[in-house]
């Protein structure tokens, strides 16, 4: 779940990102896995999903490093776009962005994904 207040727009990056609302200091924790908000999903059962379904669940969802399962946010956190950058302060209204090879099992199938 997100901690910080964020708003989504459209993003220079790729299609909508998620900018923050307020100031956030640099080493902030901004987002946490909230059991009974945010759902853990296991691997087989995202690939037995209808390809519709499955894409969209391999787009907005990430694969944990150590258990596998995907991880679906119940909120804006997946619209976070990929970025290598350095954690710093954070101003009003820039764009929140992660690196997704520091916990997603799938980040080269991420950077590379075109719809079905």
């Amino acid at each position: 779940m997100l901690i910080v207040k964020t708003r989504i727009a459209p993003s220079a990056i790729q299609g909508i990102g998620l900018f923050a609302m307020e100031f956030i200091p640099k080493g902030t924790v901004i987002w946490e896995f909230t059991p009974g908000f945010d759902a853990y999903v296991k691997a087989e059962d995202v690939h037995r999903l209808p390809l519709p379904a499955k894409f969209q669940m391999l787009k907005y969802c990430h694969r944990d490093q150590v258990t596998g399962h995907y991880v679906l946010c119940a909120d804006d956190a997946r619209y976070f776009n990929h970025s290598e950058v350095a954690a710093r302060d954070i101003q009003p209204g820039e764009e929140l962005t992660c690196d997704y090879r520091l916990f997603d099992a799938d980040v080269q199938v991420k950077l590379h994904m075109t719809p079905p």
